[in-house]
Order: structure tokens, then C-alpha cells, then sequence
């Protein structure tokens, strides 16, 4: 899940794991967890419905297409991923007969 840097105020490390920054290049960053890089296709109709923003094709970040088919970028994100630990999992899993 891709969450704001201020979300450092709050984190719990027993509760979720940091695994990288969307718009990092490095180790933990989007190559290693698969972020695909942004295409010539999403820069022109970011530019075509006046993004103002500086992207170029082969950047990495977190860019998408809203429901209406407008392309919309985020503010850097740091991913991070809910830590299930035994407990955690008895509770999901109660009733369904494993732990």
C-alpha cells in the first residue's frame, strides 16, 4: 500500500513493514518490487490535459488513470505492507479450521 511520508509520524513497525519508495530507483525502490516505469502514452495525455508537472518516459513513480480516463500522479509514497503476525492470523483465519 502507498501511503504519504507523514505516515512516518505514525508508523508502528510491529504493525506493517517498510518495503520501499515509489519513486526510488535503488534497492527497495520500484524496480525490486515491480513498479513499471512511466510511458510516453501517460506524459502525453498528462501534457495534453495541462499537467504542468516535470516527467519524462523511463521515470519511476506512482501515475495512473482515474475513472474518468484522466491521467493523475501521486505525491511520493513510501510502501509499506500490514505485518501479520501468529496472532493476527488466528484471529483472520478462526473458524476456518487452520492457524
Amino acid at each position: 500500500m502507498g501511503v504519504p511520508i507523514t505516515f512516518l509520524d505514525k508508523y508502528n513497525p510491529e504493525q506493517f513493514e517498510i518495503i520501499g519508495c515509489a519513486d526510488y530507483t535503488g534497492k527497495y525502490g520500484s524496480d525490486e518490487i515491480g513498479i513499471e516505469r512511466i510511458g510516453e502514452e501517460w506524459i502525453a495525455k498528462y501534457q495534453a490535459q495541462g499537467g504542468k508537472g516535470h516527467y519524462t518516459a523511463n521515470m519511476t513513480s506512482l501515475v495512473y488513470y482515474d475513472t474518468s480516463g484522466n491521467a493523475k500522479n501521486t505525491f511520493k509514497r513510501i510502501l509499506i505492507r500490514r505485518r501479520v503476525n501468529r496472532e493476527n492470523r488466528a484471529e483472520t483465519n478462526q473458524g476456518q479450521g487452520r492457524v
